[in-house]
């Protein structure tokens, strides 16, 4: 399981995996994030 600080890693673009689950359309996983932190950028 991820902690908080690790929701907020980036790939070498600044990709975060919010951006790649938001991208990818995981609707579940988006909102399960954004619970977790709501400030995701």
């Amino acid at each position: 399981m991820l902690d908080d600080n690790d929701i907020l890693l980036q790939d070498f673009k600044g990709n975060t995996a919010f951006c790649f689950a938001a991208a990818a359309g995981n609707i579940e996983i988006v909102d399960i994030m954004l619970n977790r932190n709501p400030y995701l950028p």
